[in-house]
């Protein structure tokens, strides 16, 4: 074990770096991206009449007048 450390630290190359950690604003950049191509994706394969527009009830008219 300390024969490893020891040539790690004398040939920091021998390994592979690790890839760079993203930031936060990166990784909810891409988390947005996903989000967003996810739900396009879910609209073209939805019906056009998915969400349709309803007439307000008498007492939503009554509410929104007060």
């Amino acid at each position: 074990m300390r024969q490893m450390a020891l040539e790690s630290a004398l040939d920091p190359d021998a390994r592979s770096p690790s890839p760079e950690p993203l930031t936060h604003v990166d990784e909810q950049r891409i988390l947005r991206d996903e989000t967003i191509a996810a739900f396009h994706d879910a609209v073209e394969d939805q019906d056009e009449d998915f969400l349709v527009l309803r007439e307000k009830t008498k007492d939503e008219q009554e509410l929104e007048e007060e």
